[in-house]
């Protein structure tokens, strides 16, 4: 038994260390990290103890209530972690609840019409889960925003590794060029 408290201790310092980052996070992604650490360790514990419940050769009617209770506990536990988190992130969000906006834009250097990169991947989208572009000529901004400035026409460019200034625009290009224009 003490193995198992020493593994289960060792086990939630490194989940802890895994989900570190090395930026100062936002709300929503501090929660975001936190709720996937409650959903993780609550997980190994409860596959604890199924593997303890079956391997134990002689079950009492106890034995079997008390594991079926820790169980529910756990399960109770984090779900409420998660609800009470969703709704909190909910409340003290700019948007008061998740948002789905979108914003068209086109890019124009001396009359004629540059493209971002093309998306790739599954998610299709160039940027961040919430704020990114698909190809189309259009900004999307999906999910909860925490703060106005996160989801600003700059950090829309900084997302893909662009940049947008009183100055300046630069980003990746559709033809594989980095473009950077300067104003005058």
């Amino acid at each position: 038994m003490r193995i198992l408290l020493f593994f289960l201790i060792g086990l939630f310092a490194f989940i802890n260390f895994t989900f570190a980052h090395g930026d100062e996070l936002s709300l929503s992604d501090t929660i975001s990290d936190t709720s996937i650490s409650v959903v993780t360790l609550a997980g190994i514990l409860i596959i604890l103890l199924v593997v303890l419940a079956v391997a134990k050769k002689e079950k009492s009617e106890v034995f079997s209530r008390i594991v079926f209770i820790l169980i529910a506990l756990i399960t109770l536990g984090a779900t409420f972690y998660l609800a009470a988190s969703t709704i909190y992130l909910n409340i003290v969000s700019e948007t008061k609840g998740p948002v789905h906006w979108h914003a068209d834009f086109r890019i124009f250097d001396c009359g004629n019409e540059v493209l971002l990169e093309e998306p790739t991947g599954l998610s299709n989208r160039i940027g961040r889960a919430d704020l990114h572009e698909h190809g189309d000529g259009r900004i999307h901004i999906e999910g909860v925003v925490t703060e106005l400035q996160d989801v600003s026409l700059g950090e829309f460019f900084e997302s893909f590794g662009g940049t947008l200034t009183a100055g300046e625009i630069a980003f990746p290009g559709r033809d594989g060029s980095d473009r950077w224009m300067v104003n005058g």
